[in-house]
C-alpha cells in the first residue's frame, strides 16, 4: 500500500498512518465474522458455515488480484478475506471438537491448534520466499507478481478447500436451529 504507481508500478503510495487505517479493516471484518459464527451456525449449520467461510476467502483473494489497483475495491476484497478468516476460526475449532470421540475433545483440539500453528509458520515462510525472491531489479522491493502469487496461492488453498468439503461424506446439513443435547453439529 506504501509503493507508489510512479516508482514501483503498483500500490497507493499511502502514508504510514494511512495503511494502519485501510489494514485495521480486514481485523474488524474478522472480529465481526467470529462474533457472527455461532448465530449463524445456529441457522445454517457448522459445515454450511465452513463452505461459506472458505468461498467469502476465495472471493476475497480473487478480488485482491482482479482489484488491486483501486484503493477501495482493494479495501473491500480485504474486508471479504477477514470476515471469511473470523468465520472459519470460529467455527473449525467446534467442527473438530464434535467430530472427535467425548474423551479425545483435548487431545483434538492440541491438535488442530498444532496444525493451525504449523500452517501459518509455513505459510509465512513461503510468502516471506515470494516476497524476497520475487524483487524490483536488484533492490529488496517485491514485485506486483509477489503479491499476485500471494494472493493465487491463499486463493487457492481455501478454494480446495471448499472443494474438499463438497466431496466430503457426511450428514446432510439443515436449516435447523442448533441441535439438542446429544445430537450432531455437523448438519
Amino acid at each position: 500500500m506504501a509503493a507508489s504507481p510512479g516508482d514501483e508500478g503498483y500500490g497507493f503510495g499511502l502514508a504510514a498512518w494511512q495503511i494502519s487505517l485501510y489494514g485495521v479493516l480486514p481485523n474488524i471484518t474478522a472480529f465481526a465474522g467470529s462474533a457472527l459464527c455461532a448465530p449463524l451456525a445456529t441457522r445454517i449449520g457448522y459445515r454450511r458455515l465452513l463452505l461459506l467461510a472458505f468461498a467469502l476467502l476465495t472471493g476475497g483473494y480473487l478480488g485482491l488480484i482482479v482489484l488491486h489497483a483501486g484503493l477501495v475495491p482493494f479495501a473491500l476484497a480485504n474486508a471479504l478475506v477477514g470476515v471469511g478468516c473470523g468465520l472459519a476460526l470460529g467455527g473449525l475449532p467446534t467442527v473438530i471438537v464434535e467430530a472427535s470421540p467425548a474423551d479425545r475433545t483435548a487431545s483434538a483440539t492440541a491438535v488442530y491448534n498444532n496444525f493451525k500453528t504449523l500452517g501459518g509458520s509455513v505459510g509465512g515462510a513461503a510468502f516471506a520466499v515470494a516476497l524476497g525472491t520475487l524483487v524490483i531489479g536488484s533492490t529488496d522491493t517485491p514485485t506486483l507478481s509477489a503479491y499476485l502469487t500471494i494472493w493465487a496461492g491463499g486463493g487457492l488453498a481455501c478454494a480446495l478447500a471448499v472443494g474438499l468439503q463438497l466431496l466430503a461424506r457426511g450428514p446432510v446439513m439443515s436449516r435447523t436451529a442448533m441441535p439438542r443435547t446429544g445430537e450432531s453439529l455437523h448438519r
